[in-house]
């Protein structure tokens, strides 16, 4: 097989494999740094979207936050007053061996 197809253009032959390694970091490095912006609210940087907004803010506020889901809490009914007693009863017990 010929590979000269599948070789990126820019190969030097004359070119080391960790100069080669070199230049393609600075390349990736010169171009996240003009992609990232500083996020005065996180305090770190963060990678520009094409829109110019940091990823996960808005330019409209609240309106593209994901509606939130309704937190259950404790049900308090008749079922589980008489465990509730118990437990209370139990905590009580426990409390006056350790006094003693």
């Amino acid at each position: 097989l010929h590979h000269s197809m599948s070789s990126p253009a820019s190969i030097n032959p004359n070119e080391e494999r960790w100069e080669r390694l070199k230049r393609e970091r600075e390349a990736r490095e010169k171009t996240a740094a003009q992609n990232r912006v500083w996020d005065p609210v996180d305090q770190r940087w963060v990678e520009k979207t094409p829109d110019g907004a940091p990823p996960g803010h808005s330019k409209s506020g609240m309106e593209a936050s994901a509606p939130k889901s309704k937190v259950a809490g404790i049900r308090l009914d008749g079922s589980t007053q008489a465990s509730s007693e118990a437990g209370r009863r139990g905590a009580a017990e426990r409390v006056a061996k350790m006094k003693e």
